[in-house]
């Protein structure tokens, strides 16, 4: 892959050429700051604050199953939360968030999972959200009984903007060698003190210590391979 660059200055073309070893597809953010899949061995430019900048990942694995679709029957939810699908145009440009809205105490939406061997090991969930009434979501990852657990009250605002009014959140937890049980369930909801309502989009359970692209999931887990290196040489003519 070329890229044609000006300096500024001088005012010389130059072309450079981009590798980017990586197997897969990816996501990336857009210059209209909407979300878009780069093909397998093209690099992949993401928006960061307002500028296009070459990213690279390393291999990741999303584990949620159904990462866009909460009313499918493998998301639980607590009696007192009412969910409608398609709802708004999610970062895709489609409209296929998840309208949530709670009118009780049991208020959250949630998955467990069986991972073998989560003792020592780092795990980040995230998801993209749009508030309603509610400006905060509460976010919970935990192993087992609930006894080896961390969650968080996240201010939408405070979470990576994407596009528009639409914020990236996330969770990171570390599970500590001393607990047995191989059973991870994430939580996504309102606090208990409040009722009201956002949107959600994109959940992504992922063994990493920060958050990486997006990997959408459609009944299954899906892999993202990782980039083995992107060459820039100076090939000017």
């Amino acid at each position: 892959t070329f890229l044609t660059v000006t300096d500024k200055v001088t005012g010389v073309i130059e072309k450079v050429a981009l590798f980017d070893g990586r197997a897969s597809e990816r996501t990336a953010i857009g210059r209209n700051g909407l979300m878009y899949t780069c093909k397998p061995y093209e690099p992949a430019f993401t928006l960061v604050d307002g500028v296009m900048v070459l990213s690279e990942d390393p291999l990741g694995e999303n584990l949620v199953t159904y990462s866009e679709d909460f009313t499918d029957p493998s998301w639980s939810k607590g009696g007192d939360v009412n969910l409608i699908g398609n709802y708004s145009d999610s970062p895709i440009g489609e409209k296929n968030m998840t309208f949530y809205e709670n009118t009780g105490t049991s208020r959250q939406v949630f998955k467990t999972y069986n991972i073998l061997d989560p003792e020592n090991r780092t795990f980040t969930f995230s998801a993209y959200v749009k508030a309603g009434t509610l400006d905060q979501i509460f976010l919970t990852i935990r192993r087992g009984d609930n006894t080896d657990s961390l969650s968080l009250l996240a201010n939408i605002i405070d979470g990576e903007h994407i596009v528009e009014d639409i914020y990236r959140i996330s969770i990171t937890h570390t599970f500590s060698s001393s607990l047995t049980g191989d059973n991870v369930s994430v939580f996504i909801g309102s606090d208990f003190s409040q009722t009201g309502s956002f949107q959600f989009w994109g959940t992504q359970l992922e063994q990493s210590p920060v958050v990486t692209s997006y990997i959408p999931t459609n009944g299954s887990t899906a892999v993202r391979l990782g980039a083995t290196g992107v060459k820039t040489p100076d090939i000017s003519e």
